[in-house]
């Protein structure tokens, strides 16, 4: 196979470029066009050159692993050790990850290419490489942004309990520093309408005498169903917040919670 160094050059500038954001942005590490570029460029001429020099597969192997440990040290500023090492670690794993994915499409179209090598015979092999590595950038971007707020949200959400109706019912709570609504002296919490279904089809509802209240929006005044319980318990952790004279009203909307919650507390409840 006839390999073209400027192919190889361009692919493994471009590839390693991809890898090291990803592995800062999967650590939240800052990220600095100039270094990323600079340890993208010594992947890039550690590619052109390592296969004039005859090594067997062990030597290579781990001239490539010091290689890569050396492209994310120059690929920015690491509050320690240890982040550095977290961030070589997911360097390897999105190596891995992005050749994979490139192996399984050549393997399937029966395209012939060294893939971990990332020699190329062609433009057009180049480019298909390319295309692929783009979009497992951007999935692995769109992962690590919902990861991201997925840990976001779960440092706010509390377990809930509180009895209605007779029934005691669990159910997680996120605490939302902008619900301040109150009846009177009383808190109001927020339900969900798909949990407020559910306690209607248990008839809960039933048993308690439904009260009135106005909230503003940002669509204006509207006013809400709401029902009173003697207190709910909020968890965090071992410990427990106790809080009496709790009243329930309902949503006109779905929470946008993706099912992480289905209630939204106040400030009172942190």
């Amino acid at each position: 196979m006839v390999v073209y160094i400027e192919y190889v050059a361009i692919n493994n500038f471009i590839i390693d470029c991809l890898l090291i954001l990803s592995a800062r942005k999967a650590m939240n590490l800052p990220l600095n066009k100039a270094f990323v570029c600079l340890s993208a460029a010594l992947g890039a001429a550690f590619a052109v050159v390592a296969p004039m020099f005859k090594m067997n597969a062990a030597f290579t192997f781990i001239l490539k692993f010091f290689a890569g440990a050396l492209i994310v040290l120059v690929s920015g500023k690491f509050p320690n050790f240890r982040i550095y090492v977290r961030c070589f670690y997911l360097f390897l794993f999105f190596t891995f990850a992005f050749g994979g994915a490139v192996f399984g499409v050549f393997y399937f179209a029966g395209i012939s290419c060294d893939v971990f090598s990332r020699t190329t015979p062609t433009e057009a092999v180049l480019t298909i490489i390319l295309l692929i590595v783009f979009v497992m950038y951007f999935v692995a971007c769109a992962l690590i942004k919902k990861l991201y707020k997925r840990k976001e949200i779960t440092n706010f959400i509390r377990k809930c309990e509180f009895t209605v109706g007779g029934r005691t019912y669990v159910v997680n709570g996120f605490l939302d520093s902008g619900n301040r609504l109150r009846y009177k002296n009383d808190p109001i919490i927020i339900v969900s309408p798909k949990f407020a279904a559910k306690l209607m089809k248990n008839e809960v509802f039933s048993l308690v005498l439904p009260k009135y209240s106005t909230i503003s929006t940002i669509a204006g005044e509207k006013v809400i169903k709401i029902y009173k319980i003697s207190r709910i318990k909020i968890y965090n952790g071992t410990s427990v917040n106790i809080i009496n004279n709790v009243m329930l009203g309902i949503a006109e909307r779905e929470l946008m919670s993706g099912g992480e919650y289905d209630l939204i507390l106040g400030t009172v409840f942190a």
